[in-house]
């Protein structure tokens, strides 16, 4: 099983390599005509959650030449569209009912 997740890997990693190679060959190309080139980093992320359909979606709409995701390796091997590599979720560790609150906008502690 340890083999197809490397050989997924490198597929992936290879793919990724030749999607960078291609970029940088059309940003060279736009840099000599002198336009200006839009890169849409997570999306639409001032408008919509970012890294979703609708904010990738969005930023298509609104002119976007390209979109730039955070890729993040999981401990699985798999690759997830995320910003914050230490993502901490509360858990192992118990949080006490209670102590969360879902009435703000943040989803914070209530300490």
């Amino acid at each position: 099983m340890k083999g197809k997740a490397k050989v997924k890997n490198g597929v992936v990693l290879l793919g990724l390599l030749a999607l960078l190679v291609v970029a940088a060959m059309a940003l060279s190309v736009s840099a000599q005509d002198g336009d200006k080139i839009v890169i849409a980093h997570r999306g639409a992320s001032g408008y919509l959650p970012e890294h979703t359909l609708e904010a990738y979606t969005m930023a298509y709409a609104l002119g976007a030449d390209y979109i730039e995701p955070d890729l993040v390796l999981t401990n699985d091997s798999e690759f997830i569209c995320l910003h914050d590599i230490h993502l901490y979720t509360g858990f192992p560790r118990k949080i006490p009912c209670g102590r969360l609150s879902v009435q703000g906008s943040d989803f914070c502690r209530d300490d």
